[in-house]
């Protein structure tokens, strides 16, 4: 029988970012927040002769190919089941796409928690104490797995649960066009770069 599972969006309660570090990635400290707004995603798996994976959405902007967050999470976790696995993976899109929300890294924990009730395989109960493979597939991806009001640092996929704050409204204005996080980040970098900033001043860590 089909599982389905809210995908929640999520804010940066305030993001203090630093210049590139020498791996590529930037060094931040964040307050995640994730909201009420939410995608739904529906999750059909069973043991299968051969591993099939099949990603369909009611947005054609959605990637249904090795590009979509559910694709690459899958394909790190149907590795580590063993076997073949068919699965069916639909994605109702209600957040905008490259909105800014995390409305793609909340499909990939919100389908991993469905493959979880598919299969009783108990991997989202592991990936909840070792977020190493989440992070893998991106920066803001473990932060779904906690949920509510989160701190971030390092890139951000290292996370630390917060005392939640009070439910309140809030207005979430999006612009017409997409956003890419990548191009975000370099005009960033283009910023720091014309500021004279330091790769050190990027590195700091909250202690």
């Amino acid at each position: 029988m089909p599982t389905q599972v809210r995908s929640h969006a999520k804010i940066n309660l305030g993001l203090f970012l630093g210049p590139p570090r020498p791996d590529g990635f930037h060094s931040l400290a964040t307050v995640y927040q994730t909201l009420e707004m939410h995608d739904l995603v529906t999750v059909t798996a069973s043991k299968a002769p051969e591993t099939i994976l099949r990603i369909t959405s009611n947005d054609a902007r959605v990637p249904t190919d090795e590009r979509n967050t559910v694709w690459k999470i899958f394909s790190l976790v149907l590795e580590q089941i063993g076997g073949g696995t068919e699965v069916q993976v639909h994605i109702d899109k209600r957040l905008p796409v490259q909105g800014g929300l995390g409305a793609g890294s909340g499909n990939a924990v919100a389908a991993l928690v469905g493959l979880d009730a598919e299969l009783d395989t108990h991997f989202r109960s592991l990936y909840t104490r070792r977020f190493e493979l989440p992070a893998k597939v991106g920066s803001d991806v473990p932060l779904f797995l906690i949920g509510g009001t989160v701190l971030g640092v390092d890139r951000g996929q290292e996370v630390y649960p917060l005392a939640d704050i009070e439910p309140t409204w809030c207005v979430v204005v999006v612009p017409e066009i997409g956003i890419s996080t990548p191009q975000a980040f370099r005009n960033w970098d283009a910023l720091c770069a014309a500021e004279g900033l330091t790769i050190e001043a990027g590195t700091a860590r909250l202690v």
